[in-house]
């Protein structure tokens, strides 16, 4: 699911050149479908939410979806899944710029466990070249996350344990 022009609707898309600026704006309540995915859109400022750019010299396929403050895309699995990972490279695609509602945002990309993700933009812009949503079964568990990457250190360390799972226990020792 890496293709953003699978979240454009055909009769939706508009073409322009590369000097021009115009593309189309989604109304919140927009939904696009890419089974297991559905994601919907919303917005509290008409003027601007979620829109699609195209350019003709790319065969008109989308090439850049934007997200402007205040809307949110919502994430949903259709098939009883869980959402364990969206991936989101572009522009401006950091804890800066947005917030999830469940899970946690690090390095372009939300981790966590849920069959409903919303992701919010909290400032400015944010230019989305691709989406890549990984789910799991429902019954699946997901490996924990630590703060601080695996090594040796010479100095004391605080990590912290995230666990992804919406139920089940983290044991560790300290040793």
């Amino acid at each position: 699911m890496s293709d953003p022009n699978a979240y454009v609707a055909e009769s939706n898309k508009v073409t322009y050149s590369t000097t021009a600026s115009t593309a189309v704006k989604y109304a919140s309540g927009t939904v696009f479908t890419n089974a297991p995915i559905t994601i919907t859109t919303t917005s509290t400022d008409a003027n601007n939410g979620i829109a699609a750019f195209t350019q003709s010299e790319k065969k008109n396929k989308a090439i850049q979806i934007r997200g402007y403050v205040d809307s949110k895309l919502v994430f949903k699995t259709t098939d009883g899944s869980v959402i364990t990972k969206i991936a989101i490279s572009g522009s401006s695609i950091n804890t800066t710029y947005l917030k999830a509602d469940v899970g946690a945002i690090a390095n372009s990309a939300w981790t966590g466990s849920s069959n409903k993700v919303e992701i919010s933009i909290i400032k400015s812009t944010i230019q989305i070249n691709t989406i890549t949503v990984t789910t799991a079964s429902a019954d699946a568990i997901t490996a924990p996350t630590f703060s601080v990457a695996e090594g040796t250190y010479y100095e004391a360390q605080t990590v912290t344990i995230t666990n992804p799972n919406s139920s089940g226990k983290v044991y560790y020792t300290t040793n």
